[in-house]
């Protein structure tokens, strides 16, 4: 290889944003086989589309040539001027507005507005419709992807008035006022899971979601759901039919040192490659209905007249976290939902007990360790509700998978406004070295599973 080469490891760590620049010019790179020495050129795309994190595989090393680094490097510079200007603009927007955008949305106050009745009917509307078009032959994915945007966002928000109505009352009396709203919930629920068993593509409801609310919060949270509910019918999929938990077992090992730090927080009985995944996860429709409905209540303890952006002038940590133990509480407590719905909500924030979670499980636990000094986990994974109350499992699947999604659509939210989003594949760098490699936070397995869900889906 003549001509000059830079690694491209190096230029990953020196511009971590050359990433959109490289996928747009679709550059060569030079690709050395480490243990034979043979080279070979393939394009960035090519190599990307296979493997979103193609450059940390052991064996191989990547460069390109110096002339084309410079063009990117160029290029880079380019668009952070132009970002820059539109950043400038954006504040000096937001310092003329009077007030941020809603959290949840013109809906918000329209809901309000109606009775009980009127609410649960517009679900039942929305029920109706979704499927009289999945028995429509003709339908196309774009008209079920509208449906199921319209159905999400205002579900979401019948939920939310509804249940913040009766925040002061007695919990009896309140569940009893919601089950009108907690029934048609839970059925539409059942439209969702057919929907997604005919595997239509709905990959543009990102920017029906966008024009469909102006709510922050309700477009993330519609984002967060739907993309959730399609990973979690993949999982299923995989572990139902496709072997998916017996080709984990024959890699369990190369998982375990990414597991090493739960040992450090927490008592097991063992700790083994049984430890972390003890058995095929169990799917009935039942659960997966539960475990929707959890996801589409995720943020409902989210304050309508707050933002939630990471950083920016009067952030405060402990309003962030206080929506998780507020959502949780409002769903157990106030609504007849299963339990299990509850935990959902509640868990999405967990982070495998690191300090940056917000605690949930860590205060709950933290009572039961009081009772049981000797307790210990037989288990890191499971799907069974159970397990998570009896804490013989540390972390329950559904909040597990819906922690990742989250993450990873808050920083891709092109709406956040005190750091500047990432392309899909910045999001994974980030999550996987500050999220799994450096502070064990998310899953290590189940993000690998996304980021292969992710590509079949053709959304990286």
């Amino acid at each position: 290889m003549s001509e000059r080469t830079l690694s491209f490891v190096t230029l990953l760590k020196q511009n971590s944003d050359v990433l959109e620049i490289l996928r747009e010019q679709d550059i060569v790179l030079f690709c050395r086989n480490l243990r034979t020495g043979k080279i070979s050129r393939s394009r960035f795309s090519a190599l990307y589309r296979n493997n979103p994190l193609f450059w940390e595989v052991p064996q191989w090393s990547f460069s390109l040539s110096e002339s084309d680094a410079a063009g990117v490097i160029d290029l880079l510079e380019e668009k952070r001027a132009l970002i820059k200007g539109e950043i400038n603009q954006l504040h000096l927007s937001v310092r003329e507005s009077e007030s941020l955008p809603p959290s949840f949305g013109g809906e918000y106050e329209e809901i309000q507005e109606m009775t009980l009745e009127q609410r649960s009917n517009h679900i039942v509307r929305a029920i109706e419709a979704l499927d009289a078009a999945l028995n429509e032959p003709r339908i196309t994915a774009h008209q079920v992807a509208s449906l199921m945007t319209d159905a999400a966002i205002y579900s979401t928000v019948i939920n939310k008035v509804s249940i913040e109505e009766m925040a002061g009352e007695e919990n009896l009396l309140a569940q009893r006022y919601l089950l009108q709203i907690t029934a048609k919930t839970e059925l539409l629920m059942s439209s969702f899971v057919e929907a997604l068993s005919r595997n239509y593509n709905l990959n543009h409801t990102v920017e029906m979601i966008m024009e469909k609310t102006d709510g922050v919060t309700s477009r993330h949270m519609s984002r967060v759901f739907l993309l959730s509910i399609r990973f979690l019918d993949e999982l299923r999929h995989e572990f139902e039919y496709a072997g998916l938990y017996q080709r984990l077992q024959s890699r369990m090992k190369s998982y375990m040192p990414l597991y090493e730090p739960l040992r450090e927080r927490y008592p097991f009985t063992r700790f083994e490659p049984s430890t972390i995944l003890p058995g095929p996860l169990r799917f009935n429709r039942k659960s997966i209905e539960a475990n929707m409905l959890g996801i589409l209540l995720h943020d409902l303890g989210k304050n309508r007249n707050l933002v939630y952006f990471d950083g920016g002038e009067g952030y405060d940590r402990d309003i962030i976290e206080k929506h998780a133990f507020d959502g949780f509480r409002m769903v157990r407590e106030k609504t007849v939902y299963d339990q299990s719905i509850a935990s959902v909500a509640g868990l999405h924030h967990e982070y495998y007990g690191h300090e940056q979670g917000y605690g949930v499980f860590r205060s709950t636990y933290g009572e039961y360790r009081k009772k049981f000094p000797d307790h210990s986990f037989d288990a890191v994974l499971t799907n069974e509700y159970n397990d998570i109350v009896s804490f013989k499992a540390l972390a329950y699947f559904p909040a597990k998978v819906l922690e990742i999604v989250d993450v990873y659509d808050a920083l891709i939210d092109r709406e956040r406004r005190y750091k500047e989003p990432l392309s899909s594949g910045e999001a994974l760098i980030f999550m996987r070295k500050n999220m799994i490699d450096r502070d064990l936070k998310l899953d290590p397995i189940l993000f690998d599973q996304f980021i292969k869900f992710l590509q079949k889906a053709k959304l990286i």
